[in-house]
């Protein structure tokens, strides 16, 4: 029963949170092609910034600090997208502005994300304690040991989440939404744009068709390295990944309809190195642990523990081992075309 309530909470959907869906379901920012660069950077970051102020409602509303694992992944997603806004018009800003706001959105999504991480760890040991079964495959020490550890990630996270809320209601967090606020004012005379020279792109339909190309051409460039990568090669890899989706998603308003199959193209690679990001996260974890059970608990490392080890150490291997192969499906002259279809409309 313990072990059914742990369960439930950890893979808790989201139908608490309709404004999640809702932003999920009104992804549509409305750029139009001859908008000027300032005019769409205005826009994209009141539409991210607006929804990122709906999610830190949502985790502020949380009294007892169990903010909802979707709210965390969705918030930092939302960061994100900002973080892809500012490279596409990072020469629009004063150098003071792009500190402020990169400074500050890295170090929420830093909390964030070691919140996130936890959530997919606690759950993924849930799902192997679950397939084990739980009368026929545990003792009651091993029993005591699986709740042991589930209760002391509980209690990081939980300590994360008071991180995150310190962060939030601070005084610099504040400060930082101030300056987002004026720089988003409607009166012009408080938004606070750099000079641009008349030879740089003015219009968003120009700024997009060369900013997909690039970062497209930072992923190909890969190509020749992967076969042998490490796995920090790899997430570096991922990121360029998402570097690419956030950039196409902010500007699919204006892209053509094959946009849309590039993403999914692109989510499953993100999706692959995810999973084998996760491995990484949950060895980390698993280690971290022993060596407080070791210590704290003064007994050996339970059976279903090292089994659990064992088997993310040999999910990674594979993964590892797939990736190559899995990319060349992924990378055809078929996905060059839709991304040079979609960007065709501009």
């Amino acid at each position: 029963m313990k072990n059914a309530l742990i369960s439930n909470h950890l893979m808790a959907n989201n139908s608490a949170y309709p404004q999640i869906q809702e932003y999920k379901e009104n992804a549509m920012i409305g750029l139009d092609p001859t908008l000027s660069r300032n005019q769409a950077c205005h826009k994209l970051l009141t539409h991210h910034f607006k929804h990122f102020l709906k999610y830190e409602t949502l985790a502020l509303s949380n009294a007892d600090d169990d903010v909802d694992s979707e709210v965390i992944h969705d918030m930092r997603v939302t960061i994100r997208r900002i973080e892809s806004t500012l490279r596409i018009f990072k020469q629009d800003f004063k150098a003071s502005q792009m500190s402020l706001l990169k400074n500050s959105l890295k170090n929420m999504s830093h909390r964030l994300s070691f919140v996130r991480d936890l959530d997919v760890f606690m759950e993924n040991v849930a799902h192997y304690r679950d397939r084990l079964g739980y009368e026929s495959t545990f003792d009651a020490k091993e029993d005591i040991a699986f709740l042991d550890l589930m209760v002391y990630f509980k209690r990081q996270r939980k300590r994360a989440m008071k991180k995150i809320f310190t962060l939030l209601k601070g005084r610099e967090h504040v400060k930082f939404k101030g300056k987002v606020d004026d720089f988003l004012a409607p009166d012009a005379k408080k938004t606070k744009w750099m000079t641009i020279d008349k030879h740089i792109p003015c219009q968003i339909r120009h700024i997009a068709f060369s900013a997909v190309y690039k970062s497209y051409e930072i992923i190909r460039v890969r190509d020749e390295s992967l076969k042998d990568a490490t796995i920090e090669q790899l997430h570096d890899f991922r990121k360029d990944c998402k570097n690419l989706r956030y950039l196409i998603e902010n500007f699919q308003d204006i892209l053509g309809a094959e946009s849309t199959e590039v993403l999914k193209e692109i989510k499953k690679v993100q999706n692959y190195l995810g999973e084998l990001n996760d491995t990484k996260v949950a060895l980390n974890f698993l280690h971290y642990y022993f060596e407080h059970d070791v210590h704290v608990n003064k007994r050996p490392v339970p059976a279903f523990m090292l089994s659990y080890f064992a088997e993310v150490e040999n999910k990674q291997q594979q993964l590892l081992d797939g990736f190559p192969v899995f990319w060349h499906q992924i990378n055809t002259p078929k996905l060059r075309r839709q991304i040079a279809l979609a960007i065709a409309e501009l």
